[in-house]
């Protein structure tokens, strides 16, 4: 299974290129998306969290403000955050990718903009960061992102239909 890592700021094109990779039955595993959803379902991951910087969830969840007042002033403490919770999104990732296996998935695309930085990269065959400088509303912007749109969309195809092209390796009983 081809393991495809998506990087970039907003508005680089990276859901753009998600989508074409979903149609082509890849799996997405948005790590954004599974960090909130591991908020609100892991007991584990509150439990760490309130360990080291106190009582930071209300009724409604996590208090992010409070939060944000304890790390984003404070850069050791915000590497303490990254290091909590990275950990349980890695964890997640890993799972979600042994499902994606038992379900066939041609491969599996994991979207992280701190891709390098929080080692997500090392699980991936194939990276790709999209960046666009200068990027703007401007219609001739709009005009090179659809350019580029269809630019990574080729690239996906051609990832993908040499990574079909390989030989199946046989499984013995």
């Amino acid at each position: 299974m081809k393991i495809i890592g998506i990087t970039g700021g907003t508005g680089a094109g990276k859901t753009s290129a998600l989508h074409v990779l979903a149609e082509m039955n890849v799996e997405i595993l948005d790590c954004d998306v599974i960090y909130h959803q591991l908020i609100q379902t892991s007991q584990a991951l509150r439990t760490a969290l309130t360990e080291r910087f106190g009582d930071v969830f209300c009724a409604d969840g996590l208090d992010r403000q409070k939060l944000g007042n304890l790390v984003f002033q404070n850069p050791d403490a915000l590497a303490q955050l990254n290091a909590i919770t990275m950990g349980f999104v890695e964890a997640e990732v890993h799972a979600r990718m042994k499902r994606a296996e038992a379900a066939h998935r041609v491969g599996v695309a994991i979207d992280a903009i701190g891709l390098f930085e929080s080692g997500l990269a090392a699980l991936c065959d194939e990276t790709i960061q999209l960046f666009v400088p200068g990027r703007s509303g401007r219609i001739a912007d709009v005009w090179l992102d659809t350019a580029g749109y269809f630019n990574g969309a080729l690239l996906t195809l051609l990832i993908f239909s040499l990574c079909r092209k390989r030989p199946k390796q046989r499984k013995t009983p």
